[in-house]
């Protein structure tokens, strides 16, 4: 508590230091100075980002997803082949997403909600993965009940005798009538809007997917984490974490790599002393120190988990060069190579599981047993 408090004396002490530089700027010059330009390049989504990504997912309350009657699925929306034409930098294609949140509310009458993920792909486009539940029914539908409403309304005042203004009118928006997946489709493609229209066909046919399968195998805040960060079976795909280099130069990068809209935080905190603070993050340590996989062989053939010693697969360069022109030392080649998990290092940190609950239960009674 004290380290915390101590934090934030730091940054209200800061805040008053830049209230007073900016002052005597203003009563220098008379006005404020202009916003520094980007100077920055970002090349990938760095390991502190994942790590707080890990977390917030974990912390989320998921009840608006799991408690919904239909099934969740995971959304993907690319762009076409020509991408740079449409998305010449991150800020462009974050104005693209902000969009389409946009037609959603307006087409389903209800806001999104769910995790979203930004990569790029093999070619270097971009392109986003949203886990939600999607809508039912057909696009238009709530609106133009909304809007049959007023118009009775409407006649109702009329034929009383009052002055009801105008008729109301109903602006029909691109998707209205469709179901959800040929909604998206061309909304998308609407959104990005290629000025070559047989890009834009192709990207109508190919530029979205609402997958349910890959919805229902992320059936928890950790396997949605697992295939977010590019983890253990997903690591392959380490690339799509990348930025080309059409976005490496500053002011072009891509912004955040991952976010939410509509989730709540859910923590429940407990306050322990040093005995048992030290007791929690030694076990937890030697559970993050392995991992439970499928062993096909055991059980007569029948298959069963069974614990390994956790791993990660990192690339380490190899080969280094020199440029004679640029004087820049540079890899020629990269190689792959398995390192142990590494958490809880300094007694803390974090872990994420399939069923916290549970493991919370489990704590308990290590406490009680070895502290009582």
């Amino acid at each position: 508590m004290a380290k915390r408090e101590r934090a934030l004396e730091r940054a209200q002490h800061r805040r008053q230091v830049d209230a007073e530089i900016l002052g005597a700027w203003l009563h220098a010059t008379g006005s404020f100075p202009a916003d520094a330009e980007p100077s920055r390049e970002i090349t990938g989504w760095s390991r502190r980002s994942r790590s707080r990504m890990i977390r917030r997912l974990a912390e989320l309350d998921w009840t608006p997803i799991l408690s919904a009657a239909c099934l969740p699925c995971m959304i993907t929306l690319t762009y076409p082949g020509d991408w740079l034409t449409v998305a010449p930098d991150g800020e462009t294609s974050k104005k693209h997403i902000n969009a389409f949140y946009k037609r959603y509310e307006r087409a389903w009458g209800v806001d999104f909600v769910g995790p979203w993920k930004f990569e790029f792909q093999h070619r270097g486009a971009p392109h986003y993965h949203l886990y939600c539940v999607p809508p039912q029914g057909i696009a238009g539908e709530l609106r133009r009940k909304e809007h049959d409403i007023r118009v009775n309304d409407w006649h109702n005042m009329k034929a009383a005798g009052i002055d009801p203004g105008p008729k109301p009118r109903f602006r029909k928006a691109i998707g209205d009538g469709l179901k959800f997946a040929q909604w998206l489709s061309i909304t998308w493609a609407d959104i990005v809007d290629h000025p070559d229209p047989e890009e834009r066909a192709k990207h109508q046919a190919a530029g979205t997917g609402v997958d349910y399968a890959e919805g229902m195998r992320t059936s928890d805040p950790k396997r949605l984490a697992v295939y977010f960060a590019k983890h253990g079976i997903y690591a392959d795909k380490e690339y799509q974490n990348r930025v080309p280099e059409e976005w490496q130069a500053p002011g072009k990068g891509p912004g955040r790599f991952w976010g939410y809209r509509g989730l709540n935080v859910l923590v429940a905190q407990v306050e322990i002393d040093w005995p048992e603070y030290q007791l929690m993050s030694r076990t937890l340590r030697k559970l993050a120190a392995r991992t439970r996989v499928w062993d096909s062989s055991l059980n007569a053939g029948r298959g069963g988990h069974r614990w390994v010693k956790a791993m990660r697969t990192i690339e380490v360069p190899r080969r280094p060069f020199l440029d004679q022109d640029t004087g820049e030392v540079g890899h020629l080649q990269f190689r792959k190579v398995r390192r142990p998990v590494k958490r809880f290092v300094r007694t803390s940190g974090f872990l994420c599981v399939n069923d916290g609950p549970a493991l919370a239960s489990t704590l308990s009674r290590l406490r009680e047993s070895c502290l009582t």
